[in-house]
């Protein structure tokens, strides 16, 4: 890696700095991740980091946001390497587990930053959103997270109507607080579960985020071919898969990326685009290389 642009980036970015410092101090591999991804992306990194640390920074977070990130790798480290050696669906998640819910954000948003897979998400969500290339329309985010996509989707389509949904109250506060950081405090309905409690259930939708959600979902295949019957003809859909990554509450087991296509062929869908996109940065100079060395990750997929 060229050490001076990297280093160059941090005297830019002192927020960037400061969290780089940190984590050098408490775990290398996490710093060496960071610098990784710095190499991949470059000053397109800037762009998340500073919303994200400007955000944790000013957030209830903000005394110790660095320390509960590095925890929550380590659990999830922990749990990856107990399915690691027994891939089964039943080792995939922990029913056991009390996780912090302000921990939990905390990790979203510091991984985008610090992990490659997570910032190539949100990169394909981005680009998802260009390829609509529609001035008005109608968009449903299924299972918000933390916010960070919807704010994304607003600056990018500010005349769409945007609505989000996710069954935890929580989720509704914790992103009514990051869009009002960001001065977002119009145009976005919230909602509980999808379809079901749908805002305006006689309209149908011009494009629906399926990010990070189907591995949380008893029966993907069901839901997704409810999508189907809220998209409007010609809609899309975007939706990420993750594959052989064990997380507490991710209770499907997507083994495969072709167990991925597959789910999506056999409930009517037809994938326009799909990117592979692995936890573990390895030779991925080409999309070959990347199934080919595949082990574990996310497989995303735009389709109608």
């Amino acid at each position: 890696m060229n050490n001076d642009a990297f280093k160059n980036f941090l005297l830019e970015n002192q927020q960037c700095n400061k969290l780089y410092r940190t984590l050098s101090e408490q775990d290398e591999l996490l710093a060496r991740s960071f610098e990784k991804v710095f190499e991949m992306h470059n000053k397109r990194l800037g762009r998340y980091a500073t919303d994200i640390l400007s955000f944790l920074e000013q957030s209830e977070y903000r005394a110790d946001y660095v320390q509960r990130f590095i925890n929550r790798v380590k659990y999830l480290n922990m749990l990856q390497a107990s399915f690691d050696a027994n891939p089964i669906q039943e080792k995939l998640y922990d029913t056991s587990a009390k996780v912090d819910r302000g921990d939990y954000n905390v990790a979203l948003l510091l991984s985008i930053i610090v992990s490659n897979h997570r910032l190539e998400i949100m990169q394909s969500l981005l680009e998802f959103i260009s390829f609509i290339k529609k001035p008005e329309g109608r968009i449903a985010s299924v299972g918000m997270g933390t916010g960070y996509e919807l704010k994304l989707v607003h600056e990018s389509l500010p005349k769409w109507i945007i609505e989000g949904y996710d069954t935890d109250e929580k989720a509704h506060t914790d992103a009514r607080k990051l869009l009002h950081y960001f001065n977002i405090t119009d145009n976005i309905r919230f909602g509980g579960m999808f379809p079901d409690d749908r805002l305006s259930t006689d309209t149908l939708y011009d494009a629906i985020l399926l990010c990070e959600i189907m591995e949380h979902l008893e029966d993907p295949s069901s839901f997704l071919k409810k999508m189907r019957t809220c998209l409007k003809p010609g809609g899309f859909i975007f939706v990420t898969m993750a594959v052989n990554i064990a997380q507490e509450d991710h209770i499907y087991l997507y083994a495969s990326i072709n167990e991925c296509r597959k789910q999506l062929i056999e409930c009517g869908l037809v994938t326009i685009i799909e990117k592979i996109i692995p936890m573990t940065i390895r030779s991925i100079s080409s999309a070959k290389d990347r199934e080919a060395l595949f082990q574990r990750g996310n497989y995303m997929a735009i389709v109608q």
